[in-house]
């Protein structure tokens, strides 16, 4: 009996390990051949494969869109500061001018080569644009602002490779990124936002170059008063000496006094003065083109040519329209106000929640405002999530609402600020129109009516003092008023080129005859 017992607990025990052995190798077979399901590898930070294509792809579509539209209006621009524009620069000189005065940019003895006598006002434009020291100045700065395109394409781009790599492990640790953070919408509003700073600087470059072009006209005529004024103070000087032979000859045989002797010779003393002041003078108009083409002193310029060919000014009311639109100044403003509105639009959309009938799910990891419009530590339901699943909310501080109500007040103030630009341009506007309308009806006069007739009142003068008609002080006084005459008609010739070229600079358009206007 004992021994059956024993048997039997035997036969259980052997039965016992062969099924735990059995047990064992079943489950190490399957610990061996075991592979995570798709959803545990979510959990795990291993994103699954999904079925259909995430939103981050066509947000990455949106984002590449418009970094290529950064991309070819930074190009555009380049283009714009290389190339003058004939709708946007005051000057568009002629190819072949700028062609001829190409090695002059750089070279100090080809430009003196230009300035040669006879020189017309066209080449010396031409080389101001090229070689003026202001307009490279501001050359440079438009330049650099354009660098800002890439600048804000890169930056976001940055950005957006950062989030790709951060996005695995945002997961692992229970947080999801914006899919299409940086987003291309505020992307494209810092493209805009640069495009007005860049075209305020465009506008500030045409301001130098205006300016830079209106003061080599002012020298250029300048130069030509002076080289005129001393080719009629010489005339003067020669009509003195033969009256001085003429009153020597009268007073060696007694038939004048040794006043009239004298009253001569100091109208003459006085005429050589003025002829050395105007040859002073026309070497301070030299100098001064040197400056503005940066030309050492060593290089001479020349004596200008002179086409005297005017064209009718326009009628004032048609040259305030076109300076509204044209006008450096006023673009400028213009384009100042524009950036302003675009940072307080990229502003709002970055603080303020847009307008949503609350249709359609939040995309993952994108923050919803609460309802409240306060979010200070709420949390706002995603629709169509089910289940009621929540996304934090991007508190709101007060500090935003403010930094709002500052550009809002910063976009009134350069409003009136634009205001009073346009309102100042149509007061130059007014000035410059008068100025050309004087010195043109001034040449006019001096040159139809009174340069005759001082010719005739010297001439009448000069056979009554030989019959002894006239006496010697009209006679003088013919001379003086004679002189006086033809000074004043050159001024008034030279003048009408300088308030053309003011006008031409309170409206923005250097050639008003084909502006269309």
């Amino acid at each position: 009996m004992n021994r059956q017992i024993l048997f039997l607990i035997a036969a259980l025990t052997l039965a016992g390990q062969a099924a735990c052995a059995s047990n064992y190798s079943s489950l190490k077979e399957e610990v061996d051949s075991y592979a995570p399901s798709p959803q545990q590898l979510g959990l795990t930070g291993v994103p699954a494969a999904p079925s259909t294509p995430p939103a981050s792809i066509a947000a990455a579509a949106d984002f590449t869109a418009v970094s290529n539209h950064l991309r070819e209006r930074g190009a555009q621009w380049q283009q714009t500061l290389e190339q003058a524009d004939p709708t946007g620069s005051f000057i568009v000189p002629e190819a072949a001018i700028m062609l001829s005065v190409a090695d002059a940019a750089e070279d100090p003895v080809a430009a003196g080569k230009a300035l040669g006598n006879g020189f017309a006002l066209q080449t010396l434009e031409a080389l101001t644009l090229l070689r003026n020291p202001t307009i490279r100045a501001k050359q440079a700065e438009a330049r650099a602002d354009l660098e800002v395109f890439g600048q804000a394409e890169q930056i976001d781009a940055v950005l957006r490779s950062y989030r790709t790599l951060t996005a695995t492990s945002m997961a692992g640790g229970g947080m999801s990124a914006p899919p299409d953070f940086p987003f291309p919408a505020i992307l494209a509003l810092k493209g805009q936002i640069v495009g007005e700073e860049v075209r305020a600087a465009r506008e500030r470059l045409e301001a130098a170059r205006r300016d830079a072009v209106v003061a080599a006209r002012a020298a250029y005529w300048e130069l030509i008063y002076a080289s005129q004024a001393a080719d009629v103070t010489a005339r003067m000087i020669a009509l003195l000496d033969d009256l001085d032979h003429s009153v020597a000859s009268r007073y060696e045989s007694g038939k004048t006094s040794f006043q009239d002797l004298v009253r001569v010779r100091i109208e003459r003393e006085k005429a050589r003065e003025l002829l050395r002041t105007l040859t002073e003078e026309r070497a301070n108009r030299a100098a001064e083109i040197r400056g503005l083409l940066a030309l050492p002193s060593s290089i001479a310029v020349g004596a200008p040519g002179f086409r005297e060919t005017w064209a009718a000014i326009p009628e004032q009311g048609r040259l305030e329209t076109l300076a509204l639109v044209r006008r450096q100044e006023v673009r400028a403003a213009d384009a100042m106000v524009g950036r302003m509105e675009r940072m307080l639009e990229m502003v709002e959309t970055m603080t303020y929640p847009g307008f949503d009938l609350g249709l359609t799910p939040a995309a993952p990891g994108v923050v919803l405002p609460s309802a409240a419009g306060s979010g200070m530590g709420t949390a706002a339901a995603s629709p169509g999530t089910g289940g009621g699943a929540t996304q934090p909310s991007r508190p709101f501080f007060a500090a935003d609402e403010a930094y709002v109500r500052e550009i809002r007040q910063r976009i009134a103030a350069l409003g009136n600020e634009r205001d009073a630009v346009r309102a100042q341009t149509l007061v130059d506007v007014r000035n410059a129109w008068f100025a050309a309308d004087r010195a043109r009806r001034e040449e006019t006069l001096y040159a139809a009516k009174v340069l005759g007739l001082s010719q005739s009142a010297l001439e009448s003068s000069l056979q009554g003092y030989a019959t002894g008609s006239v006496a010697f002080s009209d006679l003088l006084e013919s001379y003086k008023g004679w002189l006086e005459a033809n000074l004043a008609r050159q001024r008034a010739r030279v003048d009408i080129g300088i308030a053309r070229a003011g006008l031409e600079a309170a409206v923005g358009v250097a050639n008003l005859e084909g502006s269309g206007n």
